[in-house]
């Protein structure tokens, strides 16, 4: 039944111009498309490569992602709007790990997780993160950020 229902929010969300769709096979390999394009006529959408993350984000998500590795998370980061980048913990569960990293002075809370937030200004950006318990972790990765 999850499958039917994870098929469904996808089929959804690649019909929907503007939506970033993430696409993880159980073989690791990630694809990142942005639907711009939408024909009422044929029905065909025209998957494009997403855009790469700001360049002003790539230290704190890389920073993030090598942290959290070696706790045994993966994250993967993806664009997901002009100066915000979105890193989730692939796979189930309510409470994965969630961060968002934006260079707006208000970031948008994580969009995948339910559980508590916790947020931290490292230089330039501005971290949420999920669940709350991580902040120790998004802390001390982030401290030598300017």
């Amino acid at each position: 039944m999850r499958t039917a229902v994870a098929c469904f929010v996808l089929a959804a969300a690649i019909a929907t111009p503007g939506i970033v769709v993430a696409a993880m096979s159980s073989g690791g390999r990630v694809a990142t498309y942005r639907i711009t394009s939408f024909s009422a006529r044929s029905g065909a959408t025209y998957p494009v490569p997403a855009a790469a993350i700001d360049p002003a984000l790539r230290p704190a998500t890389r920073t993030l992602i090598r942290a959290f590795k070696a706790r045994g998370v993966d994250l993967t980061f993806f664009p997901t709007a002009r100066g915000t980048a979105e890193g989730f913990e692939p796979g189930g569960g309510s409470c994965r790990v969630d961060i968002v990293v934006s260079a707006r002075t208000r970031a948008p809370k994580p969009f995948f997780s339910r559980c508590p937030t916790g947020s931290i200004k490292a230089g330039a950006v501005t971290i949420v993160y999920s669940p709350a318990l991580v902040g120790p972790t998004v802390r001390q990765a982030v401290a030598g950020l300017r």
